[in-house]
């Protein structure tokens, strides 16, 4: 297993080793900020969401229904979703039609779904979304 070293704070400066890597102070938010982004598409809802927001924009509802989860579970997960600014809504409160920030969040998703799963994996994962249907 290949690992990675994550520089503590007060080496920030060893961030500037890679070319693409933001400049510090922002470098060690920057990574954080899309640990968290990372993180929140770990649940299969919140992904689900994203799929039902690629060709339109939907009210709550309709999100509910296209995922076949409550209407508070998926508002839930839209909070989420909002703040890390992944989805964002055409006004507040009622009727607000929720819609996709930016596009380019589903070919991100598209690349971690065409990566090898190992077999194992796979396996766990195929049961973990049977019982989030049930």
């Amino acid at each position: 297993m290949r690992t990675v070293d994550i520089p503590r704070e007060e080496s920030l400066d060893d961030l500037t080793a890679f070319p693409t890597a933001p400049k510090p102070p922002q470098a060690l938010r920057t990574l954080e900020l899309e640990a968290q982004v990372y993180r929140l598409l770990m649940r299969p809802t919140r992904v689900a969401i994203l799929y039902a927001l690629v060709d339109q924009a939907q009210t709550l509802s309709e999100l509910a229904r296209a995922v076949r989860r409550p209407p508070s579970l998926v508002k839930h997960h839209l909070r989420l979703l909002q703040k890390l600014m992944l989805v964002t809504s055409d006004q507040p409160g009622r009727g607000a039609k929720y819609m996709l920030s930016d596009p380019r969040i589903i070919e991100a998703i598209e690349v971690f779904r065409s990566l090898p799963i190992p077999a194992h994996l796979r396996a766990s994962a195929s049961k973990a979304i049977v019982h989030t249907l049930k």
